[in-house]
């Protein structure tokens, strides 16, 4: 495991424990990053039938088609360290 992936895994974890919980799109903004971190660009088709919030977690993850899951990874970590400073 390198450096970038144990940050990772560290934020992961402490993002279940944050004082405050993120705005709805800091939320979003979470959720795409670490499913383009875990799974990388998006291969289902976007859900018709399962509810708005499923919708915008689909757009949310499909928007960083092509992000490098190492990117994906700094990327999460960074907003997760600055949530945790608050």
């Amino acid at each position: 495991m390198n450096l970038v992936e144990s940050n990772f895994l560290k934020a992961e974890n402490v993002v279940w424990t944050l004082k405050e919980k993120p705005s709805n799109e800091e939320l979003l903004l979470l959720y795409g990053l670490y499913k383009q971190a875990i799974c990388g660009d998006v291969t289902e088709s976007k859900p018709r039938s399962k509810g708005v919030k499923e919708i915008f977690k689909w757009n949310a993850w499909a928007a960083l088609n092509g992000m490098s899951k190492a990117e994906a990874m700094k990327k999460y970590t960074t907003i997760v360290n600055k949530l945790k400073r608050g």
